[in-house]
């Protein structure tokens, strides 16, 4: 027993550094593999608490169903499943032409905000879309949809959180001019739930509405 007690002591500790410690003080102990077995537990256990995401706690407790926290991630992830966050997008309804722009290139830039309101989950979302120009024609880039963030890498909006996603579009030759773009936002909250809202904006060209009349 009085061999086991430096091992107990990091275990009683309950954390990577304190097993890490154990290991490094202590080579080749008998309780080498219990402590590096625990050590990959404690280290997954802490991931899926940083992240505080639904499927981070499912794969935690798949890989280690009678895991050091077990119980704790059972309860973590019961309760963001009963969660559902409070999804608020804004942006402008209609963006002015750059006027750093002249001539024959055009440009719109503006901001969209994302907001939780609860305060209690968090979200992640991604965007795709395009331009619809005064003919009907749909304008995407080389065929396929623009997209803002995507889902290896979304935008992250934590509880009770805002983040902000600044796009731009530069067309040729008033293409683009007083067309309409149009994003869907996708994704889901820390709990699983979907998640769909609709961006859709004038880009409006004051040069060629004046051309026009």
């Amino acid at each position: 027993m009085k061999d086991d007690a430096p091992f107990l002591s990091a275990q009683k500790q309950g954390t990577v550094g304190a097993l890490n410690k154990f290991l490094s003080d202590f080579p080749g102990h008998k309780r080498e593999t219990s402590a590096r077995a625990e050590m990959e537990d404690l280290k997954a256990y802490n991931y899926a608490k940083s992240e505080d995401w639904y499927s981070e706690y499912e794969r935690y407790i798949e890989k280690f169903p009678r895991g050091i926290h077990l119980l704790e991630a059972q309860k973590r992830l019961e309760w963001l499943r009963s969660q559902k966050a409070d999804v608020e997008i804004q942006y402008p309804k209609l963006v002015d032409q750059n006027r750093n722009y002249t001539g024959s290139v055009q440009n719109w830039k503006w901001s969209t905000v994302f907001r939780e309101k609860s305060g209690k989950i968090g979200y992640r979302i991604h965007g795709e879309g395009g331009i619809r120009d005064t003919t009907g024609r749909y304008w995407t880039y080389g065929g396929r949809s623009i997209g803002r963030g995507n889902f290896r890498d979304p935008i992250k909006v934590p509880p009770g959180g805002v983040e902000k996603d600044i796009n731009s579009f530069t067309g040729s030759d008033h293409r683009l001019c007083n067309g309409v773009s149009y994003f869907t936002w996708i994704g889901e909250d820390a709990g699983g739930h979907s998640i769909q809202v609709e961006e859709e904006m004038l880009l409006r060209c004051k040069h060629c509405l004046r051309r026009s009349k």
